[in-house]
């Protein structure tokens, strides 16, 4: 059904995203909607299709959001092995999509909404349809949210296993963890290209047993960003900024528990603001935590509570602090949030694990610190107090380059 590509033609691409850009503002998301953006400028494409995944109880299909952008509503998936729950209805949608559009590539910014049967199915309909796939975290690996982090704990986990994997959830039988990775990996590895945004992620997958020659590093594509300017220091306090959820994988109890190691002399040189919300869906003791905390440092005004704020909000809060800090107690992978803060001109400072560590060049526009340490992270807003304002240059992406190259390649 697909186009045949001939030197003269230019190329279909349609891009499904787990959620649409329109709703939900992830990382996923976001890269898929500027990635379909930029593609249409380019001289090698045709026609983009941009697809979101909006799975709702009682609806099935496509629905037009706007030209060459759609609503699908999707099958319900399982979330062991992210089977979909309706395989034959997956097709017929996939069916019809192919028949209309002859895409000569389908692009999927991520499997979770679809199903990993998916690439399967595409290759059914008509095997010329070339797939990539970008994963954006180890969801695939890991059945724990993808985070590699023991259940009951915070200890980091470094492999998948069969008994690891028992051990984190003893409900489930060993067997059903086998068979979970067997069915990921047999659909998985039927992708053309499989893109994992940080060479950490691009390693777990190898080692997880997806094709290794298959597996392509390249970062998220972003929108343009300019850096902001900054307000001098000139006497008042050193801002800085955590931007993101507030749980326990995202480490701010780490950052405050820091901010009481520092002397009255020393708080009174620095302002951490935290941006985010959702602490009322932590657990009760992780909540008390951390308002103990927020409450003793509020009163010197060494801690501002910033809230939530929309996508769109992010260039002005950040015009407003000196460094970002990412404190992460589990690897992340490609946090979009760096990618902000160097784009914004603003060094960042976070923990020395996964893409983290890997997005950040110590001592040249952050630095790294040992994950989990509140002694660790004290130490390293002593050296960002007595450094002041550092100046960065953000190192252009190549991304969509390279995201292109894979398409004609």
């Amino acid at each position: 059904m697909a186009r045949s590509v001939t030197a003269k033609s230019k190329l279909t691409v349609a891009i499904f995203a787990h959620a649409h850009p329109a709703f939900s503002k992830g990382g996923a998301e976001i890269a898929a909607q500027v990635l379909a953006d930029h593609l249409q400028a380019r001289a090698e494409i045709g026609q983009v299709v941009l697809v979101g995944a909006r799975p709702e109880p009682d609806l099935r299909g496509f629905a037009r959001y706007a030209p060459n952008n759609l609503i699908w509503h999707t099958p319900p998936v399982n979330h062991l092995d992210f089977s979909s729950a309706e395989i034959a209805i997956l097709r017929r949608d996939l069916e019809v999509f192919i028949k209309h559009y002859q895409p000569n590539i389908i692009h999927l910014h991520h499997f979770v909404s679809f199903g990993v049967e998916i690439i399967s199915l595409i290759k059914q309909i008509d095997p010329a349809i070339k797939v990539v796939l970008t994963v954006h975290e180890m969801l695939a690996i890991c059945h724990h949210n993808g985070q590699m982090v023991k259940t009951g704990s915070l200890e980091l986990c470094s492999r998948a296993s069969t008994v690891d994997c028992h051990r984190c959830f003893p409900e489930i039988p060993k067997e059903s963890f086998w068979l979970r990775a067997c069915y990921i990996k047999e659909h998985l590895n039927r992708a053309d290209v499989i893109i994992s945004p940080s060479q950490f992620l691009l390693d777990r997958l190898a080692s997880f047993g997806l094709d290794s020659a298959k597996l392509r590093m390249i970062e998220n594509p972003q929108p343009v960003r300019t850096p902001l300017p900054r307000e001098p220091l000139d006497g008042r306090r050193l801002r800085l900024g955590y931007f993101g959820q507030i749980n326990r994988y995202k480490g701010i109890d780490v950052l405050l528990k820091a901010m009481k190691m520092l002397t009255e002399e020393q708080r009174s040189r620095v302002c951490l603001e935290v941006h985010g919300t959702n602490l009322d869906l932590q657990p009760a003791d992780f909540q008390e935590q951390i308002l103990e905390l927020r409450s003793d440092l509020g009163e010197d005004g060494s801690v501002m509570w910033c809230g939530a704020y929309r996508h769109e909000d992010i260039a002005s809060r950040m015009a407003g602090v000196d460094w970002v800090l990412v404190p992460s107690v589990w690897w992340e992978n490609s946090p979009m949030v760096i990618q902000e803060a160097l784009d914004y001109g603003r060094p960042v400072a976070c923990s020395a694990i996964g893409g983290m560590k890997e997005k950040v060049t110590d001592g040249v526009n952050g630095i790294h610190v040992p994950v989990g340490s509140p002694h660790s992270w004290a130490q390293a807003i002593v050296k960002m107090v007595s450094g002041g304002q550092t100046q960065i240059e953000r190192e252009p992406l190549a991304s969509l380059n390279s995201v292109v190259a894979e398409y004609v390649g």
